[in-house]
């Protein structure tokens, strides 16, 4: 009998789900039980959950009782499954780190950003003391128009009409983009923002990885907030954040017929009578709420776009036919700090690469090198 972690032994009325738990060192009441389900023996390493008898319902709806099922397959002295309810728990939800990896993920840019609020105002002479930093790896640097503004929350523009609000001196509205000497990884920086990308810019050129990307981002975003501070210039909040994924899918690449349901799980391509041709041009798009774990309210959304047009692999190449999916998450960060920004950036991340998996068919996965379902996600 395996001893408890809260002294003595397992009795016969403890239930076994499948479901991960962590272990409560509070001492249990009377009436009280609890699920026996995590295969980890680190009592901290997954979620609390307190158990009782009783017929009320959980906080998020009732318990799966095919999920509660007997320790062995055997009865529990007298107890209903379906009378195991939930009376709280606590505990960080799903792993962030988990999800799909890919050996040959389609995936041509990423770009991770964050929108400053207030707006930078260092001049713009001072910012050689930024490019001094990043010099030696991103020693090339362009002048760009500037991106156009976010629009304010709830409100989208229209008409080509763009959203801007600046007080005081500020850097020129101009974009700064600085680049690694194989022009794949670019530093975009204008007042209210700071972007990171990176780009294919050749066929044997392997994708770095999320986990390679982002503390980049943040020693870059980290180098911008420390010269404000030295300049003692109003130091800028991260109030938005945002991850976009690139993928190139030439038609190539698809299995025959080519179209998009070859691609995307939930696009069928059937029409009611057959009547309508295949589509010779497609565009497809999604919204989803971005809700982080053991949370009700959304702190953002997905979005994923599909068109049909000209793609290109790999930067600055020639473009073929095939379809454009692009997948990105933007949302507010309760915490404003560099910190509060990077979590967000995290859930952004887990959302994609899942969301990817989850709207991309099976033939895809097996063409892309899906390697598991439960390692940790880096692509």
């Amino acid at each position: 009998m395996r001893p408890s972690p809260w002294g003595g032994s397992r009795s016969a009325a403890d239930v076994y789900c499948p479901i991960p738990v962590r272990w409560s060192r509070r001492t249990p009441s009377r009436g009280m039980r609890r699920l026996w389900g995590s295969k980890s023996s680190d009592p901290r390493a997954v979620p609390a959950f307190h158990f009782r008898l009783g017929r009320a319902l959980p906080p998020h709806g009732p318990v799966d009782s095919e999920r509660a099922q007997p320790r062995g397959g055997g009865a529990t002295q007298g107890l209903s499954y379906t009378e195991v309810v939930i009376l709280g728990s606590t505990g960080s939800g799903p792993d962030l780190r988990s999800g799909p990896s890919f050996e040959r993920p389609p995936v041509a840019e990423v770009a991770m950003a964050v929108y400053f609020s207030p707006r930078l105002v260092v001049p713009a002479a001072e910012l050689a003391g930024l490019w001094q930093k990043w010099r030696d790896r991103y020693p090339l640097a362009e002048d760009k128009p500037p991106l156009p503004p976010l629009p304010p929350p709830g409100l989208q523009p229209s008409g080509g009409q763009s959203w801007a609000l600046q007080l005081g001196p500020a850097i020129p509205n101009l974009r700064m983009w600085f680049l690694s000497r194989t022009r794949d990884r670019v530093i975009q920086l204008q007042p209210d923002r700071l972007v990171l990308n990176w780009r294919r810019t050749a066929a044997e050129q392997s994708y770095p990885r999320y986990t390679a990307l982002v503390p980049e981002f943040r020693s870059l975003l980290a180098d911008t907030i420390e010269l404000c501070r030295a300049l003692e210039k109003p130091v800028p909040l991260c109030s938005q954040v945002e991850l976009t994924y690139i993928n190139p899918i030439p038609l190539s690449s698809l299995p025959p017929p080519a179209g998009l349901e070859q691609l995307l799980s939930p696009w069928t391509g059937a029409t009611t009578d057959r009547f309508l041709p295949a589509p010779t041009s497609i565009q497809l798009q999604a919204q989803y709420p971005m809700v982080p774990p053991l949370s009700h309210e959304p702190v953002g959304s997905l979005h994923v776009l599909a068109a049909r047009g000209a793609v290109q692999r790999i930067a600055e190449s020639a473009p073929e036919d095939g379809y454009l999916l692009q997948l990105f998450a933007r949302g507010a960060p309760s915490d404003v700090s560099a910190d509060g920004a990077q979590a967000l950036l995290d859930l952004a991340h887990w959302l994609i690469v899942n969301g990817f998996r989850s709207i991309t068919t099976p033939q895809m996965h097996s063409h892309w090198g899906l390697r598991s379902e439960e390692v940790a996600p880096d692509e």
